[in-house]
């Protein structure tokens, strides 16, 4: 049970359409966009910590300056797990701990330096990208309720 119901499927379909036409939720072994974003989500936090403690000659930098890659990125990355995960709270939460520990961590590294002020425009940046994603998911609903009202 990768989707609860209102959510799709790969189908395209609603998920209480399924299993109220159906009788059963989608079929055990198909992936859901839920799934995968989850997947997707999973993978960019591995990536997100081998760049954070890995040598600083392959981190990727943007050239804006490092405060715009801290905050861009971690308002993408909160967006993206606001989307999967339907818990905004905690996702921001543990994204906030996440991102201050991984900063912290940068203190054991060799050619690394911990930064109190990256933590900073780390956690405005989950916190950005969370709010951003509620209200547009909060639009999103609204504007679907306002169009089914006016179908019937």
């Amino acid at each position: 049970m990768d989707t609860l119901p209102g959510q799709t499927s790969a189908s395209g379909q609603d998920c209480c359409a399924i299993v109220f036409a159906k009788g059963r939720w989608p079929e055990r072994g198909t992936m859901t966009i839920t799934s995968a974003l989850k997947s997707c989500c999973v993978a960019a936090l591995g990536v997100l910590v081998f760049f954070g403690l890995g040598p600083a000659h392959l981190q990727p930098r943007s050239g804006l300056g490092w405060q715009v890659d801290h905050f861009v990125g971690y308002i993408v990355l909160s967006f993206v797990f606001r989307t999967a995960w339907a818990r905004p709270l905690v996702i921001a939460g543990a994204l906030a701990f996440f991102a201050v520990l991984l900063e912290a961590l940068q203190a054991l590294t060799t050619d690394r330096s911990s930064n109190a002020e990256a933590a900073f425009y780390s956690v405005c940046g989950v916190l950005a990208g969370a709010l951003i994603a509620e209200v547009s998911m909060r639009a999103w609903r609204r504007f679907q309720s306002n169009r089914a009202k006016t179908q019937v």
